[in-house]
């Protein structure tokens, strides 16, 4: 009858979700289990690794080996859930292994430690005789140095056997408070002592920074080379200032001589300037009077006295070499202008010599008659006119040396004219061309000597003002004034045709002297009466 009773849908579905639950909650727990037995196992093969690294090292320590090994002890006791038999069997069985390698390390290294602090014990012993002893050390400085290495050496071997451990640190402390109750006064003078050297040394640096600014180049060097001397005689600073307050000081010297430094350099670039001038005008010295023009030189001494006064100086190892070879030109020059006279005659000699050797080169082996070799056209001419030149711009010299060098030049440069007459032939040295021209300008002016003679022979001066009177007064008619302007205008026609004569004569070219000068007397003589008679004809 109960089983046909219909069922309540809302108890059926409480049913459920409490069965869900209560699955969700057992695999919960499950996983919880699992979980927990995972990180044990992980937790136990790691420490067993750890453990095992541990007793392969050779320089394992008491402390660690001791405390890997109760670490081991407790796994064992306390391995806790793992996840099957097996891993319990296979874990377990590792951490004994490892536990038992590991007892009797610890052990051994036991014994190694008491062996080690009994040692250290007798090293501390000793340490405190030391200690007790610098009690009646002198020097505090040496006592103070000594407790610090003491101290240094307590530090390496602190553990003792634990039964002796505070009877000997207390003993080491008496020590150190006797000893540092008789330094403790020494460092405070000490203290003191450089606190005054810092003091000093500030107002080094203030001075010193004072001067960095200043350009009295040799007063301020020798002022900071004295401060810094100085403070080579101060002692030591506080510790923590000693590079701070030296920095301060070299950067205020440092400042100082860097800008000397560079001014030095500019100057040394106006020295190196002046001397250069110096020296240009040393060698403008030297070459005064090379041209022969002693009254230029003269002059341009003077000025090269007042640029010499007005460049500036030179470095001292220089100064007084320059002045001295100043001085020595000078004197040169001097002896040079009260020999100008000679050093002139010399000069155009040389000049006048050179100019026969150059065209004498051009002629082989020296012989004039001898046949010459292939020379370039240019080169002859190049080189004779050189020649020319030299002989033509030379100065005078002596009766006694200008006729043999006259002849030298003249028997020199008829050769070369006459051994290249074909390179030379249409230039200014064709010696037929130009005593051609020179006779034809001969005859030019000798014709008008004749037209002249023909119209107007040579009169009295009575003849020749009565012709003018007459002149004068047929020039009060129409026919009288047209006679004399053709007669004006026939002079002037002549006068000029003499002067065009005269200028074509100059531009003729290169003739030996002997060969010119009968021309050029014939051809002077002929203007001179050419003109004197349009100046006397009526």
């Amino acid at each position: 009858a109960a089983g046909d009773r219909p069922v309540d849908e809302g108890l059926r579905s409480r049913v459920d979700a409490a069965g869900a639950a209560v699955h969700a909650r057992e695999d919960e727990a499950r996983e919880s289990r699992s979980r927990e037995e995972r990180e044990n196992l992980e937790r136990l093969t790691r420490l067993a690794g750890h453990a095992e690294t541990l007793v392969g090292r050779p320089d394992l320590t008491l402390k660690d080996c001791d405390h890997a090994a109760r670490d081991v002890k407790a796994a064992l006791d306390h391995p806790g859930p793992l996840p099957s038999r097996q891993d319990r069997e296979t874990t377990v069985e590792r951490l004994r292994k490892v536990h038992a390698a590991l007892t009797p390390r610890v052990q051994e290294l036991r014994e190694a430690d008491d062996w080690q602090r009994w040692a250290n014990a007798t090293i501390q012993e000793e340490i405190c005789r030391k200690a007790e002893a610098l009690v009646a050390e002198t020097d505090a400085a040496e006592a103070a140095r000594k407790l610090r290495e003491l101290q240094a050496q307590w530090k390496k071997v602190t553990l003792v056997p634990r039964d002796q451990s505070q009877a000997l640190w207390l003993r080491f402390k008496a020590a150190q408070d006797a000893v540092r109750a008789t330094t403790d006064q020494y460092f405070a003078a000490q203290a003191e002592e450089r606190a005054t050297n810092l003091a000093r040394k500030e107002e080094l640096c203030q001075k010193a920074e004072g001067l960095s600014a200043s350009a009295d180049w040799v007063r301020t060097a020798e002022a900071i080379k004295a401060l810094q001397a100085e403070w080579k005689t101060i002692g030591a600073v506080p510790r923590g200032r000693e590079k701070v307050v030296w920095d301060r000081f070299h950067a205020a010297c440092d400042a100082f001589f860097t800008r000397r430094r560079e001014d030095l350099s500019r100057r040394k670039q106006v020295w190196a300037a002046n001397l250069a001038q110096k020296q240009a005008l040393i060698a403008e010295v030297d070459a005064l009077g090379s041209d022969g023009d002693w009254e230029r030189a003269a002059k341009e001494l003077r000025r090269i006295q007042a640029e010499w006064r007005a460049v500036g100086p030179v470095r001292k190892k220089h100064s007084d070499e320059l002045w001295q070879r100043f001085q020595e030109a000078l004197t040169r020059f001097q002896e040079r202008y009260v020999q100008r006279d000679e050093l002139q005659v010399a000069a155009s000699v040389s000049e006048r010599e050179a100019a026969c050797v150059s065209l004498e080169a051009l002629l082989p082996s020296g012989d004039e008659t001898a046949s010459r070799e292939a020379v370039p056209a240019a080169t002859v001419i190049t080189q004779v006119r050189d020649a020319w030149s030299r002989w033509e711009r030379s100065g005078p010299v002596p009766a006694e040396s200008l006729a043999a060098l006259t002849e030298r030049f003249r028997r020199a440069f008829a050769s070369v004219v006459r051994n290249y007459s074909d390179e030379v032939r249409g230039t200014e040295f064709d010696l037929e061309s130009n005593l051609r021209k020179m006779e034809e300008l001969c005859q030019k002016v000798e014709e008008l000597v004749s037209e002249a003679a023909v119209t107007g022979p040579d009169q009295s001066p009575a003849a020749i003002l009565a012709a003018k009177w007459r002149e004068a007064l047929a020039a009060n008619t129409i026919a009288g004034a047209a006679s004399a302007a053709t007669e004006e205008a026939r002079r002037r026609a002549a006068a000029d045709s003499v002067r065009d004569a005269q200028a074509a004569w100059k531009r003729i070219g290169h003739v030996p002297e002997d060969l010119a000068r009968p021309l050029a007397v014939r051809f002077q003589k002929a203007c001179s009466k050419a003109l004197e008679q349009r100046r006397r004809s009526p």
